[in-house]
């Protein structure tokens, strides 16, 4: 189905007499296609109501709550795909986020259904977000990003542990060495 979308008029840029579809309506796009993919991955999701606050989604990794910002792309430049970590503020205009706004910002590119995850101080300052999926280009720097997910996990208490640097991003609770221990 994803890639049945990426290929329709409205997201490729050709009018053919349609209108492209709008950044608002690719963003509602994005968080429709969160859904299911979080619900695999086994986080919770929550929406608030409306589109005042400064986050669009509130997912639930067991162990923290992370106000999360989806932003979406549909369309590449030069062989990378282009994301502004902004939002609008009255009185102020485009702003960059902050930990105060969130704590996570998710990237998905559309046409080839595939997820960044940031956590909000990997991308602070940051007014341009180039993405380059196919990891050989110079100026990729953002791939150890790519379907990170197991950056939301909880990390293993067991800093001592001889397996810490191999299970610190997992789920410990999953881990092999921990599993059977109660910590």
């Amino acid at each position: 189905m994803i890639e049945e979308l990426a290929r329709m008029p409205a997201l490729t840029g050709e009018r053919r007499g349609r209108r492209t579809i709008s950044p608002k309506r690719l963003g509602e796009l994005a968080e429709a296609t969160l859904l299911p993919k979080t619900q695999c991955l086994g986080f919770a999701l929550a929406k608030p109501w409306g589109d005042s606050d400064s986050y669009d989604c509130i997912l639930d990794s067991g162990w923290k709550r992370w106000r999360t910002q989806v932003k979406c792309t549909a369309c590449c430049f030069a062989s990378g795909y282009n994301l502004e970590p902004i939002h609008h503020l009255r009185g102020h205009g485009r702003v960059l986020y902050t930990a105060d706004d969130i704590d996570l910002l998710v990237a998905y590119i559309l046409p080839i259904d595939l997820w960044y995850v940031f956590p909000i101080e990997a991308v602070l300052g940051a007014k341009n977000l180039v993405l380059y999926p196919d990891g050989n280009h110079p100026k990729a720097k953002w791939e150890r990003h790519r379907e990170a997910w197991h950056l939301l996990l909880d990390p293993c208490p067991q800093t001592e542990c001889p397996e810490y640097a191999n299970c610190s991003g997992l789920n410990w609770r999953k881990c092999p060495l921990h599993a059977s221990q109660d910590l």
